[in-house]
C-alpha cells in the first residue's frame, strides 16, 4: 500500500479476511491479529498481512488521549509536531490537535484512525 493510496472503502470481513478498495481496486488481507477495544485502551486495532508484500499493516481507531501518543513525533508535553516538517506524514499532526479541540469545544466527540506499516 503506497503512501498516496487511499483507502476508499471496507468491503467486507469475515473471520479470517478483510476486502479493502484502494484506489479503485478491491483487496484481500488476512487478519493477524485484532485487539479489541477497552475502556483502559480506549482503542481498538486490527493487524492485517498485505496481500502482495512481506509486511503487515496496523489500522487503529479510537479517543484522540490514546491514538496522538501513538503517533510518530507527537508530544505530550510539547503538544504537537515542533520538530516535524509539514510535507512529513505525521507533519500535519498539529493540525489535527487543534481540530478535535475545536469540535470538543462545540461538545462533538470526536474518533481518530492512524495506520502503521509494519
Amino acid at each position: 500500500m503506497a503512501a498516496d493510496a487511499k483507502i476508499s472503502e471496507f468491503k467486507s470481513r469475515d473471520a479470517d479476511t478483510i476486502s479493502i478498495t484502494i484506489n479503485g481496486q478491491t483487496e484481500g488481507y488476512t487478519i493477524i491479529k485484532i485487539f479489541p477495544f477497552t475502556s483502559e485502551r480506549k482503542a481498538m486495532s486490527i493487524v492485517l498481512q498485505h496481500p502482495t508484500e512481506a509486511k503487515a499493516i496496523c489500522f487503529v481507531k479510537g479517543a484522540d488521549s490514546s491514538v496522538f501518543p501513538m503517533c510518530e513525533g507527537y508530544s505530550i508535553h510539547g503538544k504537537g509536531t515542533s520538530g516535524l516538517n509539514p510535507s512529513d506524514p505525521n507533519g500535519k499532526i498539529y493540525e489535527v490537535e487543534r481540530s478535535v479541540e475545536d469540535m470538543a469545544k462545540k461538545g462533538l466527540r470526536t474518533l481518530l484512525y492512524g495506520k502503521k506499516e509494519i
